[in-house]
């Protein structure tokens, strides 16, 4: 589907007039220049198309990922786990005082199906199955439990084997996911008073549109470090970046060129492992952050 107004690609960023026309009819300009490069992003593009796309949705836990937190559930809390706890609690903003003490209270426990259920209010002994309900469906009050579940599995992965894509499987999009969607600024935009419909308004769409870029950066760099690294040159990863940066500063602008690379510091080993280095911020002429790379 085309519009009269010119975009870029979301893919490669070259001027485009198509877009997903699926999203388009929930209020999302994806643009796409050609069917091929919507393809190279379509595996994880399709879980949050078209009805998916605004508010956007986020898909069920997936099987591998239940079976991995479930063999979690009975491991010790470590100092890490705490930590992982702690930093969490920092990116969402105005967390009462209540939630507070529960998460404070559950990095205290034994073991981390416990800790999950004391942070979560979750009955003793409810893991498990809160975990299974969560492939079948995710309602929009669990978002912020199931992006938790995922950054516990990311943490461990990183403890495994390293803080970037190395040793992921391609197939677990949604857990490296949960590292751009739980960025302090990605938070604090997304916080809201309860029953506030955020469907509605300019704000809530930029979310959305951050999100989707966020997810073709993401699918973009897993092709390319495990399937098809010939179909991903850096130039691609390179400029979904840079595009998921300008959605990120629209939504909630940083300070400054410090704080942006303080921000980002949290998904750099991801595009290192893409093959982007030296993460750069600078004014343009018109005064306007801008965030780049150095393709290695």
């Amino acid at each position: 589907m085309s519009t009269e107004q010119p975009s870029k690609c979301c893919v490669c960023g070259e001027p485009t007039t198509k877009r997903c026309q699926a999203c388009a009819k929930s209020g999302i300009d994806l643009f796409f220049c050609s069917p091929e490069h919507q393809k190279l992003v379509w595996k994880h593009h399709k879980e949050v198309c078209g009805p998916n796309a605004h508010t956007f949705r986020f898909p069920p836990l997936t099987q591998d990922e239940v079976e991995e937190l479930l063999a979690l559930e009975n491991k010790p809390v470590t100092p890490d786990d705490a930590e992982d706890v702690s930093i969490l609690i920092d990116r969402f903003p105005k967390v009462s005082a209540d939630a507070f003490a529960r998460f404070e209270a559950g990095s205290r426990q034994s073991r981390l199906g416990q800790m999950y259920e004391v942070s979560w209010s979750l009955p003793a002994g409810s893991f498990s199955a809160f975990v299974r309900s969560l492939a079948k469906h995710v309602p929009e009050e669990e978002y912020a439990a199931i992006l938790a579940l995922r950054e516990l599995l990311r943490g461990h992965r990183a403890r495994r084997y390293d803080s970037s894509l190395k040793g992921c499987p391609y197939n677990q999009l949604w857990t490296i996911f949960a590292r751009f969607d739980s960025m302090p600024l990605v938070t604090t935009a997304s916080s809201r008073p309860p029953d506030f419909d955020h469907s509605l308004g300019a704000h809530w769409l930029q979310l959305s549109r951050y999100r989707h870029q966020a997810v073709v950066l993401v699918s973009l760099a897993l092709t390319r470090q495990f399937r098809a690294p010939a179909a991903v040159p850096t130039r691609f990863v390179l400029a979904a970046f840079e595009q998921a940066f300008a959605c990120l500063n629209e939504l909630k602008p940083f300070d400054d060129a410090a704080h942006a690379v303080e921000i980002l510091c949290s998904v750099s080993e991801i595009l290192h492992s893409a093959g982007l280095q030296q993460l750069g911020v600078y004014r343009d002429q018109a005064g306007k952050l801008v965030c780049t790379c150095v393709s290695a």
